[in-house]
């Protein structure tokens, strides 16, 4: 049964029935390599040095010199990967750092959806 499935039905999916709809031929650690890889190269530390002190003002100014060069569409790719990253260290239970990757994940969405960060961009200048 497929994750969506489960929410028309009124219930959240267990971990489990996610996991079951992942492909099994790769390994945790490959398919983590690959989603940061979708990510640019500092984004690792940086969710790593901010764990407990991530904040809308840091998301900004990290964002904004990336998303300024790329096209709007591939908001959608970065957003996805920090949801898969986030939900992967949530079931390895490193919390902070699902935590950090989930906020990103709801930032780039809303940079995506509103375009929030060219607003911010405008307002700081």
């Amino acid at each position: 049964m497929k994750p969506q499935q489960h929410l028309n039905q009124g219930r959240i999916p267990k971990k489990e029935e996610i996991l079951a709809c992942f492909p099994k031929d790769h390994t945790d650690d490959e398919a983590l390599e690959f989603y940061w890889r979708m990510l640019p190269p500092e984004a690792r530390e940086f969710f790593r040095s901010t764990l407990e002190t991530l904040s809308l003002a840091k998301l900004v100014e990290f964002w904004r010199h990336h998303i300024m060069s790329m096209d709007r569409s591939v908001l959608k790719d970065l957003y996805g990967a920090s949801w898969y990253l986030a939900f992967i260290y949530e079931v390895g239970n490193e919390l902070s750092m699902a935590r950090s990757l989930t906020l990103n994940g709801c930032f780039l969405q809303e940079c995506y959806v509103s375009q929030l960060l060219y607003f911010a961009f405008v307002l700081q200048k």
